[in-house]
């Protein structure tokens, strides 16, 4: 990933990729909300009810690019994203 890029900037740098994302929805008259919330236990029951609180009609999720073999599979919690979603997914590299 960003193996030169300080590790502590990342999560400034996710934010304003997801910001700008927002942003480009909006201009297409699409409701875009820009959530960023900590997880206690699992990264999966969070999204999904986090999801169902907002009664949201899309999630969108990103993947690791994996080549070969491990391409073939979705990472864990894209996963179980979309096995247990009440809404589409949208799986974004």
């Amino acid at each position: 990933m960003f193996t030169s890029f300080p590790q502590t900037l990342l999560p400034f740098l996710y934010i304003s990729i997801v910001d700008e994302v927002t942003r480009l929805a909006e201009a297409e008259n699409v409701k875009a909300t820009r959530l960023t919330q900590e997880y206690s236990f699992s990264v999966v029951e969070t999204i999904l009810e986090q999801g169902d609180k907002s009664n949201v009609d899309l999630i969108v999720i990103g993947t690791r690019g994996l080549t070969g073999f491990k391409k073939l599979l979705v990472g864990s919690v894209s996963s179980g994203v979309i096995s247990h979603a009440h809404c589409s997914v949208l799986i974004v590299r």
